[in-house]
């Protein structure tokens, strides 16, 4: 990842930056992080502004995936193997009964499987689901935005398919649906 001033950035830093969002929010508690702060978010990082124009860079598009964690309570959803390309992070809404899952695939060229279950809700149904993704990495690159729709199991595990260097986030209903 280089200063945004040296070239234009692309897909790798928008990887980087859930990465990072997912490492500060597993050890707020732990490193005492009570407040974060983005410095020059714009035409530096997240925001590009043209004369006319403004648009995301990936980390923006990134910023821009996660804010539905933002005021949720993290929740353990056990830790990322170390030795993969997958890291994840999870928050519930106590008030509107919704869960917040969002997963990283940080392999430059392999996709991955995974399958979500969530402990105690045989009816947790997905509200949303958006996938950033996009055909390579290089500088310049940007996500593309699109649904996600999972494979839905019956009281059983919820498969996502994450092409390479792609995050996505699913939204779960926890409410009783009987």
């Amino acid at each position: 990842v280089w200063f945004a001033w040296y070239r234009t950035p692309g897909v790798a830093e928008g990887i980087h930056t859930a990465k990072m969002l997912n490492l500060f929010s597993r050890n707020t508690a732990s490193v005492g992080i009570q407040i974060g702060c983005f410095f020059e978010p714009i035409n530096e990082g997240a925001i590009a502004v043209d004369s006319f124009t403004s648009r995301l860079t990936p980390t923006g598009q990134v910023f821009s995936l996660y804010k539905p964690h933002h005021g949720n309570l993290l929740v353990d959803a056990g830790s990322p193997p170390t030795d993969q390309d997958l890291d994840w992070i999870a928050s519930i809404n106590e008030e509107n009964d919704t869960a917040v899952l969002t997963i990283v695939n940080s392999s430059p060229n392999r996709m991955a499987q995974i399958h979500v279950n969530i402990k105690g809700n045989s009816h947790a149904s997905v509200l949303d689901g958006v996938l950033l993704s996009s055909k390579d990495f290089l500088p310049a690159s940007i996500f593309d935005v699109q649904p996600l729709a999972p494979k839905n199991g019956e009281n059983g595990p919820i498969g996502v398919d994450l092409p390479k260097h792609s995050v996505a986030r699913l939204t779960f209903d926890l409410r009783d649906s009987a």
